[in-house]
């Protein structure tokens, strides 16, 4: 569990807490279905009642998004929900807490509050709490430069030269007609290069901006006053501005009004109170009915602050809605957002369910501002769709390149702009984006329009452990799926093109975040762009390098995301008034809306028909047209979008030929149906229960939707990517590659694929000085080194104590790694800045730093050098650090037969290629990749196209003990299951770190766990061991400790006398989802997914090495998965657990604890808890066949199914987990849950 470690030894005092702090299994979920008993698709659906485990992670991630969404309502506090009995209100008060209360028809209240993490246990347990929930804050994929010497990296211009925007735009697609909704902290469309990006709808009666403020963040409500001699006798007087807490506000001045009319003779009076990070925003806003009595259609703001509104700029209703105060320049220096719009009435103050509401009530009850309380929302904005109306001066680069325009990729399209992320209330204000309404009912309704065609998420959940399933089968990867999929909401809902950030937590493999795991939207990473360094550096361009910090595949399921690539290293972009108007941005936040706006350009370009007309086929257009970088899948997907390539294969696709190089239509046939299968139990219970359990508690809202088993949409649908989802070791599995020829001539298509091999290891060591001014070592090779190599990885690892050297999780020594191409212009051998031309770098907080630079032999040209450069920041101190190189080469893949590999396509016709992978029985059981190169030639010149394709070799569990990492590891693949490499940062979050996954198949009905062991070299390494159960859910994992900011606490196995470099869980092979059990039946066995993540590199060596082991363990007897009971009847449960591990009792701990849990009150047993205080030796079972165990049904019990649990707990001292704390070593527990369950047939 993701925990702080302050203050919660203190809870694991009882023995089942100390196993539920130790590791998880799967939780027990509870139905509350008479609370919402409601006619079909009228109003909330029923509510699941999650364990507390659940909620303590969703806490835990909550409160980590903290430091990336500068909320200070939320700093130490969560949003909960909580549907009680009226009884539960008082003692709900009794805590100190002053809930939002929303009585409901079902007779119960809904309570919304901020309250701590330690507050959620106790309400959890209050009597009357029938369901509580706690939203999973997201963050921004947002990222600081902490390098001194490293300045911004370039300016848009040069992004569009990248992608050639300028070639495409110059065709006549701009975007025009197109829009995008950015999902974020909001958009300042105050910024001049903004302000033509907001788009305008009306309905019957009313206009407003199209804007959507999911967070109700600012919605003024008014008192009405009359004017006397000119003033409205204001002083003193409270209104009420909902944030959507409710906030007094008091006016200190009577207002002057004289000469503004109204033609009722009365005026409203409201104030602002915007939280926009640098300070809160309290304006005063008068509004007036100008023309027609009580039509309220005018305001004025109060910029000046002395609530004389008679020099105050007004605002018409039916004009143009964007606020901004200028200086004498024509540039605003302030703004309290766009006025109206629409907003989400999450804590329905005026309306019950939560609805969307027009922002401007034109009777004066209510208007709402849309604001960006952030920055990041317009940034990402601007890098869309900025204008270039405004020509901007830049230090230090206004002096080489004079003025600049900073002109997004698509400068005509729309932004819609979504604000979510303060409360993190994205997936109402996608919805609303993708046209949905709420009806009267609560319920999600289609109507009938799109409100934009693409939307960009530049935001992502680090915790990896937030929901009750893991990445990519979680709740806002499943949401994201079933909202991009055409027909599954509604019958006619078209579906619409999502696009995510991976997130920022690189290098380490497996650091993409969800919802980037979504299988079905776009995922982005982030590329390089080196033009102009402060000061200046670079004497030629240097682009299209995967940043050390570019989050990496695969995902827990093995699939390749991201997909595609796009810049994101840094750059100037549009900024907010309150920060400028321009500002350095980067990150795949800035890479994932330059992706958007290159769909906007296909959209344009296809008319939204033919290849854009359904979103997988417009994701396919974008990785079908990228540029290969000479990355590996893993890292880029098939290379960095391009612009001009989209836009001619759409155009080509829409039957508008066009003279270009050809580039002919690829699609995968089988990634989306090996998906399906991978996800369809996830899909089903997100959509059945959670999703629909989260909108009943935070909305009182429900979506209806299709039927529940992924769409058959899946399973006719093309992807540009290959996903072969699982293999068994030794089998073989296959797809087919469709090349469809959109060329008006023949052409001919070559077909190749793929892998990456080693070509040379080096490895040295290095001792410099540290120091604070950060002292350089460099190195340097001769270009022709790196001839016949495609890949080369530089890496650099850190002693511990030469990083953290007092223990106290605080790094004092900073490292960066530089790659350069450099030349001696004025040969005198000494290295000085303007020789410099920055290839790539890395400059994680961490013991290791990698650098990946692709092409290398063509990026630096003959008579130039390959210049390393370490730099050592900390007290002045002697380091020795350990360095390495490691080339590869793109060498045939010999386990991949293509047929045909070379064939001649006409005008218009389609060539399906077999593709047929081949596994050996020794393969490593874990994620693999390979790629297709696709070399098109023709009359009208020839093209070259990357199809990236994932499989995970799966490894039968047979008995015994059976390795998991191969061993050796010689690091001859990329993405090595026998070792890892750091990747930890201590200036990111969670998921940092690097991550290896191992799949294994059980098959056997009479296995009840696994046991999974890992060990490692370093014994300042630590890893986290985590195992999902077959259809995605958290099955175990081994306890850790999270400090925030991406610190994690040591932690290892050891006996009871002291630790060990070792990690061990146990994960039970027995899952049924609590009364959801009518989603999924009781499942000995299937595919299970383990997961390491490197959390401390101990960097004695730059790769750790790793042993893991699994054993499936046995026991008997056990309960059946099924069982009928009468009513009224009593039948004993016999159950048992053995490990291979002696159970002790000592200390006032029981060897083992067992107890018992049922999902309704009207299911008991007896003894529901029994301790056993004498010791077992190894492979001694312990059974409840001495207590008897028995379940009674009461004779007044529903007939239906319901779940039975029984837990055991027991104390394995020589599994004893230890912690590394300032203090020292501490022994933190050597409890271990194991679990076995029924599904209970009431008869």
């Amino acid at each position: 569990m993701d925990h702080t470690i302050f203050g919660h030894a203190s809870a694991c005092t009882t023995m089942a807490v100390l196993a539920v702090c130790l590791l998880m299994t799967s939780p027990i979920l509870t139905l509350g279905g008479s609370a919402f008993a409601q006619p079909e698709q009228a109003g909330p659906s029923p509510l699941v009642k999650p364990s507390l485990d659940l909620l303590m992670r969703q806490a835990d991630s909550a409160l980590q998004s903290a430091s990336a969404i500068p909320n200070k309502a939320l700093v130490g506090k969560v949003l909960t929900s909580i549907m009680a009995k009226p009884e539960a209100l008082s003692a709900v008060r009794a805590m100190g807490i002053e809930p939002v209360v929303r009585p409901t028809p079902q007779g119960l209240y809904l309570l919304k509050a901020l309250v701590t993490k330690a507050d959620i246990p106790r309400l959890y347990y209050l009597p009357g709490v029938v369901s509580m929930a706690v939203k999973a804050q997201p963050f921004i994929q947002d990222l600081s430069m902490k390098d001194p010497e490293m300045g911004p990296a370039i300016d848009m211009p040069r992004v569009r030269e990248i992608v050639q925007a300028n070639e495409a735009n110059a065709l006549g697609y701009t975007g025009a007609g197109v829009r995008i909704a950015i999902v974020d902290t909001g958009v300042d469309y105050a910024v001049p290069d903004l302000r033509d990006a907001l788009d305008y709808v009306s309905g019957q009666g009313w206009r407003e901006p199209l804007v959507m403020d999911a967070d109700e963040g600012q919605v003024l409500t008014f008192v009405t006053l009359s004017a006397l001699n000119g003033t409205l006798p204001s002083y003193n007087l409270t209104v009420t501005t909902y944030t959507p807490f409710e906030v007094k506000l008091t006016i200190p001045a009577n207002a002057t009004v004289a000469g503004i009319p109204s033609a009722s003779g009365n005026y409203k009076l409201g104030m602002t109170y915007e939280d926009v990070t640098v300070a809160t925003v309290q304006h005063a806003v008068l509004l007036t009915d100008p023309s027609s009595p009580g039509n309220y259609t005018r305001i004025y703001v109060d910029f000046s602050d002395t609530l004389n509104f008679t020099a105050a700029p007004h605002y018409d209703y039916d004009g143009d809605r964007i606020t901004h105060l200028d200086d004498s320049d024509g540039f605003p220096i302030d703004t309290v957002g766009v006025a109206g719009g629409f907003f989400f009435d999450q804590f329905m103050w005026f309306s019950f369910p939560a609805a969307f509401l027009e922002g401007w009530s034109l009777s004066g009850d209510y208007l709402s501002f849309f604001y960006d309380f952030e920055g990041h929302g317009t940034q990402t904005s601007g890098s869309a769709a900025a204008r270039g109306v405004v020509d901007y001066y830049i230090p230090g680069y206004y002096s080489i390149y004079g003025f600049t325009k900073l002109t997004g990729v698509a400068p005509d399209a729309k932004i819609v702009g979504v604000k979510g992320l303060y409360w993190g209330n994205v997936e109402p204000g996608m919805l609303w984006a993708a046209g949905f309404d709420v009806d009267s009912h609560g319920n999600y309704v289609w109507s009938g329009q799109k409100r934009a065609d693409i939307i960009s998420n530049s935001w992502g959940i680090s915790s990896m452990t937030y929901d009750l399933l893991g990445a990519g089968y979680d709740f806002e990867s499943m949401f994201l799926n079933g909202i991009m999929t055409p027909g599954f909401l509604d019958p006619s809902y078209p579906g619409v093109l999502i696009i995510n950030a991976a997130g920022n937590g690189g290098y380490g493999y497996g650091t993409v975040t969800s919802p980037g795991t979504a299988h079905a939207p776009l995922t982005v990473a982030a590329s390089t762009s080196n033009l102009f360094r402060a000061p200046p550096e670079n004497t030629s361009f240097q682009a299209d390098q995967i940043i050390s910090w570019s989050a990496r595949s695969p995902t827990p399921a093995g699939e390749i995301k991201p997909e595609v690539a796009n810049v994101g290293a840094f750059g100037y972009t549009v900024a907010r008034v309150y920060d400028g108007l321009v500002a350095v941005f980067g990150g795949t936040s800035m890479a994932t809306p330059l992706t958007a706006a290159v769909a906007a350009l296909t959209f344009q370009a296809a008319g939204g028909s033919g290849p854009v007309a359904d979103p997988f086929s417009a994701k396919a257009l974008l990785v079908n047209t990228a540029d290969d970088l000479g990355n590996e899948p893993f890292q880029q997907g098939a290379g960095r979008v391009n612009a001009l390539r989209a836009v001619m294969a759409a155009l080509r696709l829409s039957g508008k030929a066009q003279t270009f190089p050809p580039t002919p239509q690829l699609s995968v046939t089988t990634s989306f149906s090996n998906a399906a299968s991978e996800f369809d139990q996830a899909f089903k219970l997100q959509w059945d229960a959670l999703i629909q359990s989260y909108f009943s508690m935070f909305f009182a809202q429900s979506i209806p939707h299709g039927a529940t088993d992924l769409p058959s949409y899946w399973n006719v649908q093309s992807s540009g990517t290959g996903y072969l989802g699982r293999v068994l070791a030794g089998y073989s599995a296959s797809f087919t590659l469709n090349v469809r020829n959109t060329d008006p001539s023949p052409v001919n298509v070559e077909v190749t694929p793929y892998v990456y091999a080693k070509v040379k290891a080096s490895t040295s060591t290095i001792t410099m000085t540290s120091s604070s001014g950060g002292n350089q070592f460099l190195l340097y090779y001769d270009p022709a080194q790196f001839s016949g190599t495609d890949l080369a990885r530089f890496s650099l690892s850190v002693p511990f104590d030469k990083f953290d050297p007092s223990g106290q999780y605080y790094n004092d020594f900073f490292y960066y790694l530089y790659v350069y191409d450099w030349y001696d212009a004025n040969g005198d051998g000494i290295v000085q800045t303007g020789e410099r031309n920055l290839i790539d770098y890395s400059y994680q907080s961490g013991t290791h730093l990698e650098v990946y630079v692709a092409n290398l032999a063509q990026k630096v040209p003959s008579g130039h050098t390959v210049l390393v450069r370490i730099r050592a920041f900390g007290p002045t101190d002697t380091v020795t650090l350990q360095y390495g190189m490691v080339t590869y080469r793109r060498a045939a893949d010999p386990t991949v037969f293509v047929s045909p590999k070379s064939y001649p396509v006409s005008a218009g016709a389609t060539l399906p290629i077999t593709v047929v992978v081949t596994t050996g029985y020794s393969d490593a059981p874990g994620p693999h990749e390979g790629f297709l190169l696709v070399k098109t030639s023709g009359a009208g010149g020839s093209s070259t196209q990357m199809v990236p394709f994932s499989y995970v070799v799966t490894m039968r569990l047979t008995g015994g003990v059976q390795a998991l990492t191969p061993q050796p590891s010689d690091e001859g693949t990329l993405y090595d299951l026998g070792a890892v490499r750091g990747g930890f940062d201590w200036a990111w979050r969670a998921e940092s770190g690097d991550w290896r996954a191992y799949s294994v198949y059980l098959d056997d009905p009479s296995a009840y766990a696994l046991e999974v062991d890992f060990s490692w070299q370093d014994s300042n390494s630590s890893l986290r061991v985590l195992v999902m159960g077959p259809d995605g859910e958290w099955s175990a994992y081994t306890l850790s400790y999270y400090l925030g900011s991406g610190v994690y606490v040591w932690m290892g196995t050891g006996t009871s006398s002291g630790p060990q470099n070792r990690a061990v869980v146990f994960a039970p092979a027995d899952y049924t989802y609590g009364s959801l059990s009518s989603l999924k039946k009781a499942n000995r066995g299937g595919f299970f997914t383990i997961l390491i993540q490197e959390t401390l590199h101990g960097g004695l060596y730059l790769s750790e090495r790793v042993v893991g082991t699994v054993r499936a363990l046995h026991t008997s007897p056990r309960l059946p998965t099924t069982m009928n009971v009468p009513r009224g009847s009593t039948v004993t449960l016999a159950t048992s657990m053995t490990v291979p591990y002696s159970m002790v009792a000592g200390g006032g701990v029981p060897s083992v604890n067992i107890s018992a849990e049922t999902s309704s009150p009207s299911l008991t047993v007896a003894p529901s808890s029994f301790s056993f205080t004498y010791n077992f030796s190894p492979d001694s079972p312990v059974n409840t066949l001495s207590l008897p165990l028995k379940l009674t049904v009461s004779s007044t019990a529903a007939v239906g199914t319901e779940l039975v649990v029984v837990w055991f707990f027991a104390n394995i001292p020589d599994l004893t987990v230890w912690m590394r704390s300032e203090a020292g070593m501490e022994a933190r527990s050597s409890i271990y849950p194991f679990v076995d369950s029924v599904l209970v047939n009431v008869t």
